[in-house]
């Protein structure tokens, strides 16, 4: 392991001496979209380098708080040079929180990409630096908890003193999200097993209390009853434990109540929840049913069938990174259709990236972003589509996991456009006709990708499941739910779309990647 360290530190350093500092993070030019989809050592090498890069990210005051030990949503940047731009986003939510515990735990587990993004100055030093960032973050959530009883989360705002209250718009009345929360979850829950494994029983036993207060409180806090889940609650009076508090629904917020990320909640529900019987913890998956539907998308030479999307955007298959879903055999066929019919839609349209949910594309003097979640495939879509300008590199994240080259091969396409790398690794996004960027640095644009490139957690949790005999239910209940909405699947030997298109450059240029660098 420590040769690992080694050999990496030493790649790193040998590409560095060997590039123009100007344009050293701008790599996606020096590799082949073609190479990446089949040759594991060139896949290897990108890999390193999307993670050194993203790494620069992960710094204090940029992406994280390091005193608190916590994610902050991310920084604009200056929309000519790619340095930092006025304007830090100190604000957080837990889905940021899981894609950092899962990197934090990659590193205890000896990944060198982990490593990497975690401490890319020092990589050897990665595990050490995992340890304190992980013993820093947990400390922040008990003293939120002791504020704020019950275990769950809203978006809030973060300072070195940690969670300093709930941010704009999640204070009066005060409100928590149940998807986001179930997000973490399934972070935490494989990451107590790892800290075991490796001595932190200290560290694991704090983790593992924070899980069990979730599991004590979730039912209470978000299930309506009759099989439904709120998509947001607002919590009665915040300094009251959840045994003496009033817990409603916000109106209009609607309910967890389809087959996307908000599944994870459900599935947190179902195992835990302090059921009355068998028949009311069926009822979740009797009142989800409706909106588990099989659709066909019309490829050039054939149908591939699907699961519907609310707007196919990528950032619904949120939950294939964190529970097992790929080891139940219709649910891995299904999926893989998924990332057939997105990958062919881009490649036929001659669309240079794919679709997800991002901030929206501004010019020089934008202030405010403007976040599109309406992004995707409207074919596929039970609401309507209105961005179809605007792609993303994260847009590629389901796909990694599906087929790692494939996935590739479009990440580097966004990469490939104007202003799409900088100091700070990857941007936002980018309008399709190469006019115009998101000038920021978020974890949902940049890390999601990262996460999925190093596989996701799903197979640890799916082991852990079985050591604790959960995993049964979890096979019992996704094989029958997809197996009787999908009969039939059409278009399973249809191959991959790939690139067939690039993102104009010749309007923004490339940012400097010695502009404003910690490098």
């Amino acid at each position: 392991k420590e040769l690992m360290r080694v050999l990496i530190l030493l790649f790193i350093l040998v590409f560095l001496s060997s590039a123009d500092p100007s344009d050293v993070c701008r790599f996606a030019s020096r590799f082949s979209g073609e190479d990446l989809v089949h040759d594991r050592k060139i896949q290897d090498d990108f890999l390193h380098q999307v993670a050194y890069w993203e790494g620069h990210f992960h710094q204090d005051g940029i992406g994280i708080n390091m005193k608190s030990g916590l994610t902050m949503v991310g920084h604009k940047l200056n929309y000519t040079t790619g340095g930092l731009g006025y304007g830090l986003f100190n604000i957080s939510a837990a889905s940021k929180e899981c894609l950092h515990v899962i990197l934090l735990m990659k590193t205890l587990l000896h990944d060198p990409r982990a490593s990497l993004f975690v401490n890319h100055m020092h990589p050897e030093m990665a595990y050490e630096t995992a340890l304190e960032i992980l013993t820093k973050k947990i400390a922040s959530y008990e003293k939120f908890n002791k504020q704020f009883p019950g275990g769950f989360f809203p978006w809030y705002f973060v300072s070195d003193e940690g969670i300093t209250g709930p941010s704009w718009g999640w204070a009066d009345p005060y409100i928590t999200p149940s998807l986001d929360n179930g997000e973490l979850i399934w972070a935490i829950y494989p990451l107590i097993k790892v800290l075991r494994d490796h001595g932190h029983f200290d560290l694991a036993n704090r983790y593992e209390s924070q899980l069990n207060l979730m599991k004590i409180n979730a039912k209470k806090i978000f299930y309506l009853g009759g099989g439904k889940v709120s998509a947001v609650t607002i919590v009665g009076n915040v300094t009251v434990p959840p045994e003496k508090n009033s817990y409603l629904p916000l109106v209009g917020a609607g309910l967890i109540d389809d087959p996307y990320e908000g599944e994870l909640f459900s599935w947190f529900l179902d195992l835990y929840g302090p059921w009355e019987n068998e028949t009311e913890r069926e009822q979740i998956w009797v009142y989800k049913r409706a909106k588990l539907e099989s659709v066909d998308y019309q490829a050039p030479l054939g149908n591939i069938t699907v699961q519907r999307g609310f707007w196919y955007s990528a950032h619904e298959q949120w939950k294939i990174l964190l529970m097992p879903y790929l080891n139940i055999p219709i649910c891995k066929r299904i999926f893989t259709n998924c990332e057939r019919a997105r990958t062919v839609h881009s490649s036929v349209n001659k669309i240079p990236g794919l679709y997800a949910s991002v901030y929206d594309v501004g010019k020089v003097d934008w202030i405010n972003f403007k976040y599109v979640s309406d992004a995707g495939i409207q074919q596929l879509a039970f609401e309507p589509v209105k961005n179809r300008a605007v792609i993303t590199p994260y847009g590629s994240f389901p796909t990694f996991i599906i087929d790692l080259g494939v996935g590739l091969a479009w990440y580097h396409n966004v990469l490939l456009g104007p202003r799409m790398q900088g100091p700070y690794g990857s941007t936002e996004s980018i309008n399709v006709d190469g006019t115009a960027i998101a000038a920021l640095t978020t974890w949902d644009s940049k890390i999601t990708s990262l996460t999925a490139m190093l596989g996701g957690v799903w197979e640890i949790v799916g082991e852990v499941m079985k050591e604790e005999g959960t995993y049964s239910r979890f096979e019992e209940v996704m094989t029958r739910e997809y197996s009787a909405k999908f009969p039939v699947l059409k278009g399973e030997d249809y191959q991959f779309g790939l690139p067939t298109a690039k993102i104009p450059t010749d309007m923004l240029g490339y940012f400097n990647c010695s502009a404003n660098s910690n490098s």
